[in-house]
């Protein structure tokens, strides 16, 4: 029999975003150790597991943050089929886009307009991006590939194109894989190590690695982020085992953060 899983609120993570957009954190496993996604609250649709299982765990946190937002219904959430590139696209629930980042504008009314755009990780870096005054936020799944193509800088050029000022866009970097546990080969080190020295790391067995977070956070102030506004988790997704990592075991879930104005509800009844 297939275990059953509540999407109870004490685990799942609540941050601010700014002061008018509201980040939501999905932990691995809410009722057992995470062995892997049979026994974690996996979102992600492409791993093997259960499509009924999945849907039930999406539809568990499109009504918890329904419930936060005061929506009297589950929330609509935009998802992304993510693909380890540097597209942009708009937030749509009714539709799941290749891309790697996804924008959603308090403007964008429609019976498919999103309540929540949402990331799914398991040791990319996860960013969430809100403009001051909660117009636009976005979900970004900056990888190692998508992170060196700078989809951080492209998607707060796309919020500063909508109108957006850069020094008023607030960031916050989720749990991913640290600079101490993500190896790689040596060429791939230098490569990001071109793009900011600061992405330069060595694993604790002094072997090549990068910092993805030291990557990304270079792109957001390069593109204009004040350093107040970029927040982090600061939390290890190989190390941590409240998060899925692939590598620490390749055959996982996902994990998601999920990111909405406050307020959408009365501009989108």
């Amino acid at each position: 029999m297939e275990a059953s899983y509540s999407a109870r609120p004490s685990h799942v993570l609540r941050r601010a975003v700014g002061p008018l957009a509201r980040l939501w954190i999905t932990a691995v496993a809410y009722d057992r150790p995470c062995q892997g996604y049979e026994l974690g609250f996996n979102l992600g649709p492409h791993v093997g597991d259960s499509p009924a299982k999945v849907l039930a765990n999406r539809q568990r946190v499109a009504e918890l943050i329904g419930a936060d937002l005061s929506l009297g219904r589950p929330a609509r959430i935009a998802w992304m089929d993510q693909v380890h590139g540097d597209r942009v696209a708009l937030a749509d629930s009714a539709a799941t886009p290749q891309a790697d980042a996804l924008l959603l504008q308090r403007s964008d009314l429609g019976a498919s307009c999103a309540d929540a755009a949402a990331v799914m990780v398991a040791d990319c870096l996860p960013l969430v991006l809100a403009s001051d005054d909660g117009a636009l936020v976005a979900a970004v799944h900056a990888g190692r590939r998508g992170a060196m193509a700078a989809i951080a800088a492209k998607t707060v050029a796309q919020m500063v194109a909508r109108g957006a000022k850069a020094s008023a866009i607030h960031a916050f970097i989720g749990p991913h894989i640290c600079g101490k546990c993500y190896e790689v080969p040596a060429d791939l080190a230098a490569q990001a190590a071109k793009l900011s020295p600061q992405a330069s790391s060595r694993t604790r067995q002094d072997t090549p690695a990068i910092d993805l977070e030291a990557l990304v956070r270079s792109q957001l102030l390069e593109a204009g982020l004040p350093s107040a506004n970029i927040a982090s988790e600061q939390v290890c997704t190989f190390e941590n085992k409240s998060y899925f990592s692939y590598r620490r075991n390749c055959h996982t879930g996902r994990f998601a953060l999920l990111i909405a104005p406050i307020g959408h509800a009365e501009t989108n009844p």
